[in-house]
């Protein structure tokens, strides 16, 4: 359900300004534009289950259809991922409410009925998407394919790395920070998934 892509660069840009490729330097650098993620919009209408061998996603827009569990962390304004076999919950980009501080992560995962509704049984936390000390931090989340074409529903999540505030105060002085790197984190549910 989760496939995530890295992008950048670090350094000015350029390379040696004295045209010398021969460098002691451990950083890579390089002249490469990157184009922008593409992102999307707030995906199908997801207040009904979808037609049976079909999967949907869409922003949860109304506290009636935030899904229930034992540990329920979805709030309205997050994206429901769901078939006629599970619905899951992405937190939106704003701060989390969990131990990562920042949105874009799994934060509920239930199974589903025979009548397409979840059952409420959602014991999952959250995901923590990260490298080393350095967290996803997204500026926006979207859907990119509902699912109402009878294919996979794809909800993307585009950002920055960022350092994780907690762990860096503890040990950031031992990692070199590496900014410039964008990346973008696909959510895939197909049908029958």
């Amino acid at each position: 359900i989760f496939a995530a892509t890295l992008i950048g660069c670090d350094g000015d840009g350029g390379g040696d300004p004295d045209g010398d490729t021969d460098t002691d330097s451990t950083t890579l650098e390089c002249d490469t534009e990157f184009p922008d993620w593409e992102t999307g919009d707030d995906g199908a209408d997801i207040t009904t289950p979808p037609p049976a061998g079909e999967a949907r996603a869409g922003r949860i827009t109304s506290a009636s259809d935030v899904p229930t569990g034992v540990k329920n962390k979805a709030e309205v304004g997050d994206f429901m991922m769901r078939n006629g076999r599970v619905l899951f919950v992405i937190e939106e980009g704003d701060a989390s409410d969990g131990y990562q501080p920042f949105g874009g992560e799994i934060v509920h995962a239930d199974l589903v009925g025979d009548d397409g509704e979840p059952l409420g049984r959602n014991l999952y936390g959250e995901t923590i998407n990260g490298l080393s000390l350095r967290l996803l931090d997204p500026t926006s989340v979207s859907v990119i394919a509902d699912g109402s074409d009878g294919g996979e529903a794809i909800v993307r999540v585009v950002g920055t790395i960022t350092n994780m505030p907690l762990l860096d105060v503890a040990f950031g002085f031992l990692f070199e920070v590496n900014d410039g790197v964008d990346y973008s984190a696909d959510y895939v549910l197909g049908p029958d998934d």
